[in-house]
């Protein structure tokens, strides 16, 4: 019964966002109403909530958050922020009326396809940097039927879904989204991502005197999928502790938000006073850390303007790349000798690097970012301001 109301759904969106884009664009549109949403409008997080952020301390815009999750309109608002169900009288009204909409992943996963007028502009201020192939480049996940339709001009008017701007890290992240995205490098706004911001500031964590180790690995599997990550990666927690210890550090498991742990992986960490998982905005965790361990994942480009020690635990690369998704880049030259197979070899790169004089600082990664100073939501305001 769900599937067919799921179908019955999805199949009057479509209907809709044949004509009412188009109809709703005579209503005329409020030039100091921006909208936000981020993670198929069920996170406050990423780009979008850093830029929402920047924007709503301007008194002349009236920047809303909309999301899709009811409980977390009311939250969002008992925590003073300007946030709307996105089916409510308000929300749709907003939608309809917006002058400006920005996003993470795509007009309909974020906001209500059929309202966002065809002359409301949209602003795609993604959610990373890829290592790995996606989209229209990627011959792996998306199949190449799938990538001939999606990217032709009909398919993006009948599905309401283009883009006016889309924000990247520099010329080079511009070539390929461009060619991931399938739209042209005109579109893009090489201002940097505005979550990037909080890591160009200081912060003291919850274990302030104490080293702190970030472990962040990519998106696996399907779309909400737990993951089976301690077993993977031969993860003993006598082993991790006694490093740990020696050191006076503590490690943070973050998962990427379309992945959720096992029971047994949650319940093997409870009782550590040394290792946790934590669902914790990744920026302001990365923010507070002495260091990050990774795979494949996008915060790599983040957390090399940091200039802390980033060190890679590609345990599984040869199957991963050959099998989910190839990578764009000479992964050779990213992870250089700053790598290991093991969770205990890795910390131990890690805190040698913070225990010793030398932090090698990833020049590779560092080297695509056009700005390295913070600051990406004051660039991409004064852009959109001479550009709207």
């Amino acid at each position: 019964m769900n599937k067919m109301l799921g179908k019955i759904k999805s199949l009057m969106e479509n209907i809709f966002t044949l004509f009412l884009p188009i109809l709703l664009s005579l209503v005329p549109k409020d030039k100091n109403l921006w909208l936000f949403s981020a993670w198929s409008g069920k996170k406050y997080a990423d780009n979008p909530k850093a830029f929402f952020e920047y924007v709503s301390a301007n008194k002349t815009i009236n920047a809303i958050w909309i999301t899709k999750c009811k409980s977390q309109a009311i939250s969002l608002r008992e925590s003073h922020i300007n946030a709307i169900y996105h089916l409510s009288i308000e929300g749709i009204l907003h939608q309809i009326r917006a002058s400006v909409v920005f996003l993470s992943h795509n007009i309909g996963a974020d906001f209500t396809r059929p309202l966002i007028c065809k002359n409301t502009i949209r602003v795609n201020l993604w959610h990373g940097m890829p290592l790995k192939k996606i989209r229209f480049s990627d011959e792996i996940t998306y199949l190449k039927l799938n990538i001939s339709i999606k990217s032709s001009v009909l398919y993006k008017c009948i599905s309401n879904e283009s883009y006016d701007f889309i924000t990247s890290l520099g010329h080079e992240s511009t070539k390929i989204l461009s060619a991931a995205l399938g739209h042209s490098s005109d579109k893009f706004l090489d201002v940097g991502f505005p979550r990037n911001d909080v890591l160009m500031s200081s912060g003291k964590g919850p274990f302030s005197g104490q080293k702190l180790i970030i472990y962040m690995p990519t998106f696996r599997g399907a779309v909400g999928s737990t993951y089976n990550l301690l077993d993977e990666i031969n993860f003993v927690l006598d082993d991790v502790e006694d490093i740990l210890v020696e050191s006076n550090a503590n490690l943070i498991l973050k998962f990427h938000p379309a992945n959720k742990p096992t029971k047994k992986d949650l319940d093997l960490i409870l009782n550590s006073t040394r290792v946790s998982f934590s669902d914790e905005d990744a920026h302001e965790l990365l923010k507070n850390s002495d260091a990050l361990i990774t795979d494949y994942s996008s915060i790599m480009f983040d957390f090399a303007l940091t200039k802390k020690p980033l060190i890679f635990l590609p345990y599984d690369r040869d199957n991963y790349f050959a099998n989910q998704r190839a990578s764009l880049f000479d992964y050779d030259k990213i992870i250089s000798t700053q790598w290991s197979n093991s969770i205990t070899g890795s910390l131990k790169l890690a805190l040698n690097q913070l225990e010793g004089d030398d932090i090698l600082v990833n020049h590779y990664l560092l080297s695509l970012h056009k700005h390295v100073s913070g600051s990406a939501s004051s660039r991409l305001f004064k852009a959109l301001s001479e550009k709207l």
